[in-house]
C-alpha cells in the first residue's frame, strides 16, 4: 500500500513564500513613508512662501493706509525662520528685535535667499530681508526677488516699479 502524506493541521512555522510576502509588504510600506516625509519637506517651504506672499498683499494696504511705512523683515534664528512688520528701518542685524517672537515660517532647515542688484545671497547669521513700499505702492527696497528653498524651491520675483509680486 502507498503511504500517503498527510498534511497536519497543527503547523505553527512561516513557509518562505510566507515570509517573502510579508517582507515586500514591509519594503513598500518603508518606501511610501520616505516619500512622505519628503512631501512634508516641501510642504513646509510651499508654507513659508505662501506666507510671505500674503504678508506683501498686507503690506501693500499698511502702508497706503497708515502714515508711518511698515517695513516687512524676513531672517532667520537658530530655531527657525521668521518674519516681522515693524515701522521702524532697521538697517544694522539687532538680535533683540530679530528674535523668535515674530511670526513664523518654518524650520531652520529652511534656506532663504534674496537677490540684490544682480547676484544672489543668502539670509543667515546678521542678514535679514527688508522689504517695504512707497505711499505710491512701488517696492523701496533693492530686493528683485526672495528664494525659499529645501527639497524644492519657491521663488517670490518683486516687480519694483509696480509693486507687483509673482510666485514661481
Amino acid at each position: 500500500m502507498k503511504e500517503k502524506n498527510k498534511v497536519s493541521n497543527n503547523n505553527t512555522g512561516f513557509t518562505l513564500i510566507e515570509t517573502i510576502i510579508v517582507m515586500a509588504i514591509l519594503v513598500i510600506f518603508a518606501s511610501f513613508t520616505v516619500l512622505y516625509m519628503g512631501h512634508l519637506k516641501s510642504v513646509n517651504v510651499r508654507q513659508a512662501a505662501n506666507q510671505v506672499y500674503t504678508s506683501l498683499d498686507k503690506l501693500q494696504v499698511k502702508t497706503m493706509s497708515k502714515t508711518d511705512i511698515p517695513h516687512l523683515y524676513i531672517y532667520k534664528t537658530d530655531n527657525g525662520c521668521y518674519m516681522k512688520i515693524l515701522t521702524s528701518d532697521i538697517t544694522a542685524f539687532d538680535s533683540s528685535v530679530f528674535d523668535d517672537t515674530g511670526t513664523k515660517l518654518g524650520s531652520a532647515s529652511i534656506e532663504i535667499f534674496q537677490e540684490k542688484n544682480g547676484s544672489k545671497e543668502e539670509i543667515k547669521g546678521d542678514k535679514f530681508i527688508n522689504i517695504y513700499y512707497n505711499k505710491s505702492v512701488q517696492f523701496q527696497s533693492d530686493v528683485s526677488a526672495v528664494i525659499f528653498k529645501r527639497n524644492s524651491e519657491y521663488k517670490i520675483k518683486l516687480v519694483k516699479e509696480t509693486g507687483r509680486h509673482i510666485m514661481e
